[in-house]
Order: C-alpha cells, then structure tokens, then sequence
C-alpha cells in the first residue's frame, strides 16, 4: 500500500521517472486498473443518476474504458513507429486517472459547500484535461502530417539538400 501511495504523489507531482517504473511493474496491472476505476467512480458521486449506481456505473465505464483508451494510444503509437507493449501502456496510463479524481473530488466538495473559489479551482481542473485531450489530438494531427510530408519526399530531392551550395 505504501508503494501506491507513494506512486501516487509521484505521479501528482508529474515526476515522469514515475511512469516508466509502473509500466515495468508486472504487479501494478490490477492497481492500475483499480485507480482508473476508483478515478472514474469519483467521477460517478456528481452523475445525475443516484450515488450508488454513479459510482458503480463510472468504476465500471472507467476501468472499461482505460482498456479502450489504451488501446486507441497503442494503435496511434504502432503507426508512429512505436513498439511498447499494449499491458505496458495500460499500467501508467491507469495511474494517469489519478488527478482527474482529484479535480471531481474539488467539484464535488465544491458543490457541497457552495464555496465559490472551490468551484473555480475544480473547473480549472476539470478544463486542464479537456485541454490535454485536444493538446494530445493537435499534436497527433501534426506528427501525422509531417509523416505524410516525408513520406511524399523524393530520395532525390533529399540527397540535394543535404549538398552545400556554392
């Protein structure tokens, strides 16, 4: 329990090695799984069904859907030339939903409270990941086409600009 708590402020303090270490751990596949459903349970208590079957339901759809998710970011990585694991990817990607609980929980609280900079600090949040998730397309889009781009290159016309002019 230790070794996920301690994970898990690594991960909320972005400190990337932290990523690398769960995907080489073949325990942490089921607590990957775990965070991502717990993440999304959180997620569950604002839903406007009643709590029970928001939190049932998201920790459900949420462990679903790191599988999905994960497999979406191995097929994108396959056609960039990647070569990790699919289990590899599951793993830090599971630990990624971490935050996501926390700014649900804010919103939550928030919403308990009626505290309006609570509020605030939850939407922040809550817009830093949909903010990510279009950073992350954006940046897919790019790489595509520059891939696109070279693809259409001439071997010729590369072996004359790699030549010094006069």
């Amino acid at each position: 329990m230790d070794l996920i708590i301690e994970r898990l402020t690594r991960v909320l303090k972005l400190d990337s090695a932290v990523f690398k270490e769960i995907a080489e751990d073949e325990s942490a596949t089921a607590t990957s799984v775990g965070i991502a459903a717990i993440a999304a349970g959180i997620s569950g208590i604002t839903s406007d069904t009643n709590l029970v079957a928001g939190v049932i339901g998201g920790a459900v759809f949420g462990a679903i859907g790191l599988f999905v998710w994960t497999g979406l970011v191995y097929i994108t990585g396959r056609l960039f030339g990647g070569k990790a694991p699919y289990i590899k990817l599951v793993r830090p990607i599971g630990y990624a939903a971490a935050p996501f609980a926390i700014g649900r929980s804010a919103l939550s609280i928030a919403a308990a409270d009626k505290n309006q900079s609570t509020i605030k600090i939850g939407l922040l949040l809550q817009e830093a990941g949909k903010r990510g998730l279009s950073g992350i397309i954006i940046t897919l889009i790019i790489l595509w086409s520059r891939k696109m781009k070279k693809s259409k290159e001439k071997p010729a016309d590369l072996k004359q600009d790699q030549t010094p002019s006069t």
